[in-house]
């Protein structure tokens, strides 16, 4: 250990990378409340400007599914009273892209950091109603689809990263994504987003 942690000051421990991370998330609806877990994953490149700081240029995608069921009466002056009994499946995709900024202290083959940056979102919502009752010919079911304003997130992540060896690392990082919302956004969108991180980097010689 003393022998690779002597490596890795002399050469290989403040290169650049490219990386991949898999994302396991959880999110929350906001109308109505409610939680989901979903997939995702990033591709970044991160270089060092000290020893202990760096910088990433970060690209994103999460998924998530939300399914509520609801059961409502209408009154109709024509018709009288409804009863609506229906399931609402509100789907995200969520592409990001920004700058993050790390700082990070190296410990034999481990690398504690935490980072902080923006990431500017681009959000794709579907909803779909899904009717056990039958709806009328008033009432409109075709699934609706639309892109949501562009907003900002800041994204806090704490991890760690493992050195295989001077050239190949694995990370793992939990990240919180705070939003910055448009007011369409907060009323169509979604929040409290948690991320659990997979990742793996390799070192690189190109520098931006």
């Amino acid at each position: 250990m003393l022998f690779l942690s002597a490596s890795l000051d002399a050469a290989g421990s403040f290169d650049n990378y490219v990386g991949l991370n898999l994302i396991y998330n959880q999110a929350e609806l906001i109308e109505p409340e409610s939680d989901s877990q979903g997939l995702g994953a990033d591709l970044f490149y991160q270089s060092y400007v000290r020893p202990n700081f760096s910088y990433s240029i970060l690209f994103g995608f999460l998924y998530n599914f939300f399914s509520n069921d609801f059961q409502e009466q209408i009154f109709y002056p024509t018709s009288g009273t409804m009863n609506l009994d229906y399931t609402r499946e509100d789907r995200f995709y969520h592409f990001s892209m920004g700058l993050l900024f790390n700082y990070s202290r190296l410990y034999g083959a481990f690398r504690p950091f935490i980072s902080l940056g923006t990431l500017g979102t681009f959000i794709y919502k579907t909803y779909h109603y899904t009717y056990r009752t039958s709806p009328g010919d008033f009432i409109e079911t075709e699934k609706k689809s639309w892109w949501l304003p562009t907003t900002l997130f800041i994204p806090i992540s704490l991890g760690v990263q493992y050195f295989l060896d001077q050239k190949n690392l694995i990370q793992f990082c939990f990240s919180y994504h705070i939003p910055l919302w448009d007011k369409t956004v907060e009323n169509y969108g979604y929040t409290n987003i948690l991320c659990l991180k997979l990742g793996y980097l390799r070192s690189i010689s190109f520098k931006l």
